[in-house]
């Protein structure tokens, strides 16, 4: 948002909006959303979504807000 040039980016031919959302369907046909694949790090194989190392730290005790950045 308020970004002209990532919009610009993001619109592909025809007028459609090019997503980078990341997810799946679970076994309980749940949309699982995992991450955007503009936040993915790099590291190994497969690459890693910031979220896969924030919902375990977020659910540890004591812990109040988890940011980790590509």
């Amino acid at each position: 948002m308020n970004d002209p040039d990532k919009t610009d980016e993001a619109l592909i031919d025809d007028g459609w909006y090019l997503e980078l959302d990341a997810g799946y369907i679970d076994a309980d046909d749940h949309l699982v959303f995992v991450g955007r694949y503009d936040y993915i790090i790099m590291h190994s194989n497969p690459h890693i979504y910031p979220s896969t190392i924030e919902k375990p730290i977020q659910r540890l005790r004591g812990v109040k807000t988890i940011v980790v950045v590509p």
